[in-house]
């Protein structure tokens, strides 16, 4: 009896037990209804609303805008403008010492050039920039060739030499005097001396006292001639500004050859010897030949009417 009893309890507390486990797995009332909070929350879980779902714009990348999809390579920048060039004369300064004496002025451009004088009075221009001495003064001589403009200063020194003419005064029936017979100086003159005297008064640049082979191939036939003294200062620079030659003669009748001999080597550098438009000028404008006696001087100098002064001072 005992034994089934003990059988009895351990079945029903057995029963009571799978009893117990069967109540927790059932699901609840409110679990089960289809309009319980649980079932909201099971809403809320589900797929997010269209609403609140992110911008497609932000889940693929940005697409640039079709106006610049599309980028143009550098593009050459356009050429700068050139800075004009300037334009230059071959002179800003120069001198003329003589009436009617021309200067060839040159300018260096591409474009045609006008020229004009500001002072015509004083100095006129060419078309070709050839400028010529009126009267003594200053003038500015200006050269244009598109928008490029330069300027040279002329001085047109007062000549010295030129004096006013003088209508001279006639005699009735009366022949004109002859040519005074040339007669030696009676007074004996240093020509080395007064050479050398002129030469630290007056700048002439490179002088240097010639030789009988230099003489003969600068002055032609002056070698030649009898002297009894013969002074011959030449420049062997390329660019020539001037020379002095003192020369006495022993026969009076070789002062005209002389002197023939030194004109002409004035004319073959004034056309075209001297070679430079400065050089040429000086000796076309400035070259003078004088004598006294037997003595004969060529002078190429700007100051040469002061020389010559000087030279005919030794006689007095």
């Amino acid at each position: 009896m005992k034994k089934f009893f003990a059988l009895a309890l351990a079945s029903a507390l057995t029963i009571s037990l799978l009893a117990g486990c069967g109540k927790k797995d059932e699901p609840s009332v409110s679990g089960s209804n289809p309009g319980s909070m649980s079932s909201s929350s099971q809403t809320d879980v589900s797929a997010p609303d269209a609403s609140s779902s992110s911008d497609s714009s932000l889940d693929e990348p940005e697409q640039p805008d079709a106006s610049q999809s599309e980028q143009t390579p550098d593009q050459p920048k356009p050429d700068e403008p050139k800075p004009a060039q300037e334009l230059k004369l071959n002179k800003t300064d120069f001198s003329l010492f003589k009436v009617g004496a021309t200067y060839q002025l040159k300018a260096m451009a591409d474009d045609k050039v006008t020229w004009s004088s500001n002072n015509e009075a004083v100095a006129t221009v060419s078309e070709t920039g050839l400028v010529t001495y009126v009267a003594p003064g200053k003038a500015t001589i200006t050269a244009k060739a598109g928008d490029l403009t330069a300027s040279a200063v002329v001085y047109c020194k007062e000549d010295k030499n030129q004096k006013p003419q003088q209508k001279p005064e006639q005699k009735p029936q009366q022949k004109p005097d002859p040519k005074p017979e040339q007669k030696p100086a009676d007074k004996k003159v240093d020509l080395s001396a007064f050479s050398q005297t002129t030469q630290e008064n007056y700048q002439f640049g490179f002088l240097s006292l010639l030789d009988h082979d230099l003489t003969e191939q600068l002055y032609p036939g002056l070698t030649a001639i009898p002297t009894n003294q013969s002074v011959v200062n030449g420049c062997m620079m390329t660019n020539n500004m001037g020379e002095l030659v003192l020369v006495e003669v022993k026969d009076s009748k070789d002062v005209d050859s002389v002197k023939s001999i030194l004109n002409a080597r004035i004319k073959a550098m004034a056309d075209g010897g001297a070679f430079y438009p400065e050089a040429t000028a000086m000796w076309s404008q400035n070259g003078k030949v004088v004598s006294n006696g037997n003595y004969v001087m060529m002078v190429v100098h700007e100051n040469h009417s002061d020389i010559v002064s000087s030279f005919n001072a030794l006689f007095k």
